[in-house]
């Protein structure tokens, strides 16, 4: 019995003893080295499992997965690391020798048994593609979380603003701070990410086919930022001046802070923002017997001020639950436009306008010790403009033609709870409900000689949502499987709508080089306050603007595969079909000489997608990015206006994005970007094959802290394609290329690594007890 009993102990001795990796750590003259980082990794997805340290022997030892391939990372201070996977180690060690790794300086190169470790661009965890952007904050001028962002391969800007996501099944991407979308929209959340400092952002992720929890149908874009310690601050101030035919000025600056308990974030942002526009349209317009070719040019300009504020407390109770208050705010008092049309049919018309936008949200947000998040939300939007147009006949006679004033009134509150729950055998439950109820008031007044009217409406809307989720790892985390569902009661006015909407995600890893997933969702998309409310507006004499309270909401399906090869190249496939898709172009009316445009419910519109992103690095001085892009476009109605169509067809587009290292004291970068793309369609609107070049340059000094960009947009005022329709009576051209060149100067400082200082204390041991 005790011959049996020893026999166990030593086989679970061996078994232990087989789970562990053991090694020692030396320099390549033998001589142990204490202190040296020694990590576990699991494959394929290079998660961090567990670490130790070498003692003074320069000995370690840890745990291994018991199921599953993994890797040790061995690294040491001005060392070259060094990664050793599983059946290297088995091998090394098979004969009961213990492992050896040495190391060399940093300077020299590593020898055949040990590998030199290279981060993988991409690694994937859970379903988010999770970018490494040590390399590019080591090698590129990289100002502001904005300006990080378009460095990524899989990220664009055409025109130094907006983000576009290379691949994604919807064709765009939402912004998320720490996993939640903040309650800033469109020019807001630009400038919120051109003052957070680049050295802020801890981690991007890349999540193509977010689950119900995300609370959101399109791809996400997750920045992932660092949290403070206590006593620290970090931030920056800067400067902009924008030329496009006008100049345009903008500045700010954001304040990271850190106590032992709290964290503060305060950005401001300044906008003087000055534009030209200018459209040419060539109708041949029919109204009965009658055929008339029609010129008109409207040129504009527009002179926009604003001010945008954004506040975020974190107070961590403890280290298990914490609470989150933000604030923004947006104000626009001034918002002028002016624009001089001239029609070969109807004269001269000019048109002054103003308007005054206020926008306050703010958020709280509870998390508890038990994984369970609750939150409110409050926003107040408040919009008043008014626009005065005057005529000129084409005989000379002038007059005024319309008077027009609009207001809206928004007010939304929201709660929600969302939680996570591990079940047994490896499984997530993730689940939650929210509660959004939304009261809007428009009102619309135009006095005319042909139009007198006022239109006022007062709706409100509420949503009531909830969604549940599993989420599994197979086969030591090669595969994973995310499966959830959302339900929405939706009303609005006497509108009610009830719907299940389904979302999958599959994801396989056969090895580290290869990672697919694919993915498909449902869901509904909802027109806006202003676009249902029944009013008429005139732009001009020529051209009306009329609302429809008859939408209904769109209908959407999306399916979608990805594939990454060797973690940084990536292929995608998405197709994505829409019932009641929301439609909205010029309309030539047969009754009269005049220019409707009117959003309606087309029958279905639909895109099949391919994109190839193909980053490289050349000597790591030059690091082009190639992006190839193929799509089928189908858009059908059965009663636009009176007309039927189905229209389909396929277009092409290929970027190459180029980063140019021209120094690295200081460092100095240069950017070359193009695209070219082959004719498209919008509905009945035929484009032509456009293209266009940007370039920049950056300089950084002060050890990084002052960074001066210089950067020049659509050089060759190219990328605005023309609009042609030639569809029965519907015959029209539209050019808008013009006042497309920009040049752009920004001066960003940084002021990072404050700590307050350790007073030192006195002595006062030898002194009498106070």
């Amino acid at each position: 019995m005790r011959f049996i009993y020893f026999l166990m102990m030593l086989a679970a001795g061996f078994a232990a003893n087989a789970r562990d990796v053991m090694g020692r750590v030396c320099d390549d003259g033998g001589n142990p080295l204490a202190g040296a980082s020694c990590v576990v990794y699991t494959l394929p997805d290079s998660t961090y499992l567990r670490g130790t340290v070498s003692d003074e022997s320069g000995l370690f030892r840890l745990v291994a997965p018991e199921t599953g391939d993994w890797f040790l990372t061995v690294s040491y201070i001005g060392m070259e690391s060094c990664d050793i996977d599983r059946k290297e180690y088995v091998s090394q060690t098979a004969q009961g020798q213990r492992l050896e790794v040495a190391l060399r300086p940093a300077t020299s190169e590593l020898g055949e048994v040990v590998v030199k470790a290279r981060k993988p661009q991409l690694t994937l965890k859970g379903e988010a593609l999770s970018y490494n952007i040590d390399d590019i904050m080591k090698t590129r001028v990289v100002s502001s979380a904005h300006n990080l962002l378009t460095q990524l391969p899989l990220i664009q800007s055409r025109d130094g603003n907006s983000l576009e996501l290379s691949g994604a099944p919807m064709g765009n991407a939402v912004i998320y701070i720490n996993g939640k979308q903040p309650k800033l929209r469109g020019s807001q959340l630009t400038d919120y990410l051109k003052n957070i400092p680049a050295e802020q952002v801890k981690n991007v992720e890349i999540i193509y086919n977010p689950s119900s929890r995300w609370k959101t149908r399109s791809s996400v874009i997750n920045v992932v930022l660092k949290r403070q310690n206590a006593y620290t601050a970090n931030g920056q101030v800067k400067a902009d001046a924008f030329y496009k035919h006008a100049t345009s000025l903008s500045g700010g600056g954001s304040l990271f802070a850190g106590l032992p308990k709290l964290n503060i974030n305060v950005m401001y942002n300044y906008g003087n923002i000055r534009g030209k526009g200018k459209e040419i349209q060539d109708a041949r317009h029919t109204v009965g017997d009658e055929t008339r070719q029609i010129h008109d040019t409207v040129t504009g300009k527009v002179n926009n001020l604003s001010h945008t504020v954004y506040t975020a407390l974190s107070y961590e109770i403890n280290s298990k639950s914490s609470l989150d208050l933000t604030y923004n705010g947006s104000f626009s008092p001034r918002n002028r436009q002016h624009a001089r049309q001239v029609n070969s049919l109807l004269g001269t018309s000019v048109g002054e306008g103003d308007a005054d936008r206020q926008l306050n949200a703010v958020s709280l947000e509870y998390t508890s010790p038990i994984g369970l998040t609750g939150g409110v939300e409050y926003v107040n939007h408040n919009y008043d403009g008014h626009e005065m147009i005057d005529k000129t006949s084409a005989t000379g006679e002038k007059s005024p033609f319309m008077r027009s004033r609009s207001s809206q009134h928004v007010n939304r509150v929201k709660v929600y709870a969302d939680g996570s729950n591990t079940l047994g055998r490896g499984w997530t439950l993730s689940y939650g409900a929210s509660y959004e109820t939304t009261n809007t008031k428009n009102r619309h007044t135009n006095v005319s000689d042909i139009l007198n009217s006022t239109t006022a409406s007062t709706t409100r809307e509420s949503i009531i949502k909830g969604y549940a989720g599993l989420q599994r790892a197979f086969f030591g985390n090669r595969f994973f499987a995310s499966v959830s569902a959302s339900g929405e009661h939706y009303k609005i006015g006497d509108y009610i709508h009830n719907g299940i909407f389904p979302r999958a995600t599959l994801t396989f890893m056969p090895s580290q080089t290869h990672i697919f997933q694919a993915a498909y969702q449902t869901f509904k998309s909802y027109p806006s306050f202003w676009e249902r409310m029944d009013f008429v507006s005139y732009s001009n004499e020529y051209q009306v603007n009329i609302g429809n309270p008859t939408l209904r909401p769109a209908d959407y399906k999306v399916g979608s595969l990805i594939y990454v090869w060797k973690n940084k190249y990536v292929l995608s496939s998405s197709y994505y079909h829409v019932k009641d898709f929301f439609f909205s172009q010029i309309y030539l009316s047969p009754d009269e000489f005049l220019q409707i445009q009117k959003l309606f419910n087309a029958d279905l519109s639909s895109v099949l997608r391919f994109s190839l992103t193909i980053p490289l690095n050349v000597k790591k001085v030059w690091y082009p990015t190639v992006t190839l892009s193929e799509s089928l476009e189908r858009f059908k109605s059965d009663d636009w206006h009176g007309l039927a169509f189905d229209r389909r067809k396929w277009s092409g587009s290929v970027t190459v994005n180029n980063t140019f290292i021209v120094s690295t004291k200081p460092r100095i970068s240069l950017e070359l970007n193009g695209f070219a793309s082959t004719g498209s369609m919008l509905g009945l609107w035929d484009r032509p094959s456009n293209w266009g070049v940007d370039a920049g340059a950056s300089m950084s000094l002060l050890k990084n802290k002052l960074v001066v960009s210089v950067r020049g947009n659509d050089l060759f005022e190219s990328q605005t394609p023309m609009q042609y329709m030639d569809y029965g009576q519907q015959r029209l051209s539209v050019d808008s290329r013009f006042y497309g060149r920009s040049l752009s100067v920004s001066v960003v400082y940084k002021f990072k690594g404050y700590k307050e200082k350790q007073m030192k204390s006195v002595d006062t041991s030898r002194y009498m007890a106070e």
